[in-house]
């Protein structure tokens, strides 16, 4: 996320200065104030600061890149799914459209499915630079394969078990399938489905 990431710290700082100072005026307008007017200003600022908190969520879910957006129910048991139905030694590709740092499917899917994802960047600073970079190559070579067909990611590594996940992958407001091509042609690419539930679509190679 870099600067976006970032920039959060600078920025509750300043809000927290400007509430302060918000608060502030509001006590000094109100200490020489009539009663009347006292309620008056209280009644404002209130007014103010929770129509800048409506704001602020209504922001959160609209925004696609915001950090807020749970996993569904669906793709969370697809991901039990795959925990229950595969070998313990299996490795997962998961399709995605984002950067790493956004990337919730990948980031969940070990927690949940405990299953190596190969895409997976986040972890992998324990793992030293060279670990954190090989991860990092990984998941960029996947999202290479963004909007392009299953023999794409086959090349990657075409003994994973691809986990195509369903539903809105940005939040509320975006696409419902992000891989349409890819969930068309996987059969084609020598892949036998083994999971289409409403959370995601699951193949393995039938090599």
């Amino acid at each position: 996320g870099g600067g976006e990431f970032l920039a959060a710290v600078p920025w509750a700082l300043l809000a927290g200065v400007g509430l302060a100072t918000l608060v502030e005026v509001g006590a000094t307008s109100v200490s020489g104030a009539s009663p009347r007017m006292a309620r008056t200003i209280a009644l404002g600022l209130a007014a103010g600061a929770l129509f800048l908190g409506l704001i602020g969520s209504v922001g959160s879910v609209v925004d696609p890149s915001s950090k807020l957006h749970p996993l569904t129910d669906d793709q969370v048991t697809a991901m039990r799914w795959l925990a229950a139905n595969t070998p313990e030694g299996a490795t997962v590709l998961v399709p995605t459209d984002e950067v790493w740092g956004y990337d919730e499917i990948s980031e969940w899917l070990p927690a949940f499915a405990h299953r190596h994802s190969i895409g997976t960047v986040q972890g992998s600073e324990w793992l030293g630079a060279d670990g954190f970079d090989a991860q990092l190559a990984n998941h960029r070579r996947i999202l290479g394969c963004a909007g392009d067909v299953a023999s794409c990611y086959a090349a990657i590594d075409p003994a994973a078990v691809i986990f195509v996940a369903k539903g809105p992958l940005s939040g509320p407001f975006s696409p419902s399938d992000c891989c349409p091509a890819l969930r068309a042609t996987l059969t084609e690419s020598g892949y036998e489905i083994v999971y289409d539930g409403p959370g995601a679509t699951i193949a393995r190679s039938g090599d």
